[in-house]
């Protein structure tokens, strides 16, 4: 009798376990611009030689910090380092420059010769550039990662490969791409991938296992990925980052995904702050605009929220 209500009391904190959410949000530190704008413009107006860092601000700081929050957790929080990173120029840039952004949505985006649109030779500059940058802070400022979670999209896996070749050639570092790291979906061909094939030749340091299939499953010609749908993604990046142990990870993508990624730290750092609603009462504020090869590290904490009443209702009458 006593064996079954001792199974009984566990089935039911598992069940509870289970059912927790979590919730993330922006530890903010004042070491980085806050994620916190709500802003269609780069509003922090940090030089972009600072790697996303406020102006005095060094790596080594940086990791005082980092390492106080991680060795002394909060009431079970834990947190990571994350450094978000912007593509550098792709051609469909250049073509919605050249045509205006509305011929571009509504036209010349939907041209299959903007298929994973790769780097402009003025993005090929501007990754090289990110290059210095990115060796100066690794050997000399000591910024360090763990992990490079990517897009898999060329222009992205581009900019890694060149902007950070000091941490792309360390073969201790993993390098995975991952779905939920893409571009907004559908329409936009340059928000098409190749298949995992192709991009396994192009790039073969990099861990393609993830991508759900070989060929490109989740784009379609005629339907643009939901704010809200995009938003759950962002949340999914989130948790592919601390279902991992690396404490370090630079992720390089695009901006919409990395906007409403910031967005939802924001929204949880913010409760309740005005923004745009969306379906299911999500509140959707502004994320981080960014430039191409634009740094924006983010200090992230993971709090587990507390079990629902009816789930604690139902552990208090089973121990009775």
């Amino acid at each position: 009798m006593h064996l079954i209500k001792l199974l009984s009391l566990i089935t039911v904190l598992l069940v509870c376990i289970i059912n927790a959410q979590c919730n993330y949000r922006h530890a903010e530190l004042g070491l980085f611009p806050s994620v916190n704008f709500s802003s269609t413009s780069h509003p922090s107006q940090i030089p972009i030689e600072n790697n996303g860092l406020l102006d005095g601000v060094t790596w080594n700081r940086v990791n005082s910090e980092f390492e106080k929050l991680t060795n002394e957790p909060v009431n079970g929080s834990e947190y990571k380092l994350i450094l978000f990173l912007r593509h550098s120029e792709g051609w469909h840039n250049v073509a919605e420059r050249k045509y205006g952004s509305k011929y571009w949505n509504d036209v010349e985006s939907k041209k299959p010769q903007y298929l994973d649109s790769t780097l402009s030779d003025d993005g090929i500059v501007q990754a090289q550039q990110l290059q210095q940058r990115i060796i100066k802070d690794v050997t000399q400022n000591k910024l360090r990662i763990d992990l490079i979670l990517c897009s898999p999209f060329s222009r992205a896996l581009q900019t890694a490969e060149i902007g950070l070749v000091h941490l792309w050639s360390n073969h201790r570092i993993p390098k995975i791409s991952i779905e939920e790291a893409r571009e907004s979906i559908g329409v936009h061909y340059c928000d098409k991938r190749h298949n995992r094939t192709y991009l396994t030749s192009k790039f073969p340091k990099v861990d393609f296992k993830r991508l759900i299939s070989n060929e490109e499953t989740l784009w379609t010609p005629d339907v643009r990925e939901s704010d809200q749908d995009e938003f759950i993604r962002g949340r999914k990046v989130l948790d592919l980052i601390y279902n991992r142990r690396e404490k370090r990870v630079i992720v390089p993508a695009h901006g919409g995904i990395i906007n409403a990624i910031t967005a939802s730290l924001g929204y949880a750092w913010n409760e309740g702050a005005s923004g745009k609603t969306l379906p299911g009462d999500i509140k959707f504020i502004s994320g981080f605009s960014m430039m191409n090869t634009e740094i924006l590290p983010v200090i992230v904490r993971r709090d587990l929220k507390s079990f629902d009443s009816q789930c604690t209702l139902i552990f208090f009458f089973s121990c009775l």
